[in-house]
């Protein structure tokens, strides 16, 4: 016998739904920044009010897992950041890996599956996405041997369409003696 009604904290704060509680449909979109729910429990009790404002921000689902440029100057996993789902379409991120001195860089994958067709891996001498700094192109499932980059930075570089996503990466940096 409990009655509810709900209702718009706008302009117009007008009912947006009104009757008995049990009728209510499960999920409701209420087209408004606010809404004041107003219960009443029995004929002759007070009724209770709640009222609740808020906010609806849109996401960018391809930036949910990793985006933009992520500096490296320590031993580390990198990966794309989905952990054990399917990374983001339109995913578009780079790991600067900083040279140290006298040492080399090693970056060893532990994993690798990346849609064949369309995602790349692509790993540059250098902090630049220039062609002719570009040491290796990674896509499929194949784990690759450990590569290692001397006297200078490294930069690897994820970019995925939205034609399909799969498991994703997981690489180990590290630095090494030089010989």
């Amino acid at each position: 016998n409990t009655m509810l009604t709900i209702r718009k904290l706008d302009k117009s704060n007008q009912t947006f739904w009104q009757g008995k509680l049990s009728m209510l449909a499960d999920s409701l979109v209420i087209p408004a920044d606010g809404f004041e729910f107003k219960l009443q429990i029995g004929a002759n009790s007070p009724p209770f009010s709640l009222r609740s404002r808020y906010n609806v921000m849109a996401r960018d689902l391809e930036k949910r897992y990793c985006s933009g440029k992520t500096i490296i100057r320590d031993a580390m996993r990198i990966e794309d950041g989905s952990g054990n789902a399917p990374y983001a379409a339109l995913s578009d991120c780079q790991w600067l890996i900083k040279a140290k001195s006298g040492k080399a860089i090693r970056i060893q994958f532990s994993s690798l599956d990346i849609d064949a067709q369309t995602d790349k891996v692509y790993l540059f001498y250098g902090d630049t996405t220039t062609q002719t700094n570009l040491l290796v192109t990674l896509s499929g499932s194949e784990i690759p041997p450990a590569y290692r980059i001397e006297d200078g930075d490294a930069l690897l570089w994820f970019l995925s369409d939205q034609s399909g996503e799969a498991q994703g990466f997981r690489a180990e940096i590290d630095w090494i003696a030089e010989p």
